[in-house]
C-alpha cells in the first residue's frame, strides 16, 4: 500500500505542495504553523534530508524569509517616498509652468488694435492731437469770427 498523501494550500501564503499523511501529523501535533519555512523543510525532508534537521532547516527558512519580507518592505517605503518626492516636484514644475505662461503671454490686444491695427499709444496720440486742434479752432473761431 501507498503513503498517503496530505494537500497543504494556503493561496494568501502562496503556499501549495502535497506532504505525506504522516509527516503532515507530526508537524501539526509538534505546534508548527503551516509556513512558507515549514513548507521548505518538508520539501527537504522529502528529498532525503534527515528528519534530526528539520527544526534547524525550518528556522533557517523562516529567517530567509524573514529577511526577503524585511527587504521587500523596506524597498516598498523607498519607492513610496520617491513617489511622493516625484509627485510633489510633478506639481512643483507644473505651478512654475503657470507661472512662464503667464509672464512670457502676449499682451492682451486692444479694441482699435483689432479694427484698425493700431496700438494704445497711437490712439492717444490722435486723441490728444484732436483736442489740440479744437482748442486752436476754437481761439481761432473766437478771435476772427
Amino acid at each position: 500500500m501507498g503513503v498517503h498523501m496530505s494537500a497543504v494550500a494556503d493561496e494568501k501564503k502562496g503556499i501549495h505542495i502535497e506532504v505525506p499523511m504522516n509527516l503532515y501529523i507530526e508537524f501539526i501535533n509538534a505546534g508548527y504553523g503551516i509556513t512558507k519555512g515549514t513548507i521548505e523543510a518538508w520539501k527537504m525532508l522529502l528529498r532525503g534530508k534527515e528528519e534530526s534537521d528539520c527544526e534547524q532547516i525550518q528556522n533557517e527558512m523562516e529567517n530567509r524569509i524573514l529577511a526577503a519580507e524585511s527587504r521587500t518592505e523596506a524597498k516598498e517605503r523607498q519607492i513610496s517616498e520617491l513617489s511622493s518626492w516625484i509627485e510633489e516636484k510633478d506639481r512643483l514644475i507644473s505651478s512654475l509652468d503657470t507661472r512662464i505662461l503667464k509672464l512670457t503671454a502676449p499682451k492682451q490686444k486692444t479694441w482699435p488694435y483689432y479694427i484698425a491695427g493700431i496700438s494704445t499709444f497711437q490712439i492717444w496720440s490722435i486723441g490728444f492731437s484732436f483736442l489740440l486742434g479744437m482748442l486752436f479752432m476754437s481761439a481761432y473761431f473766437n478771435y476772427y469770427i
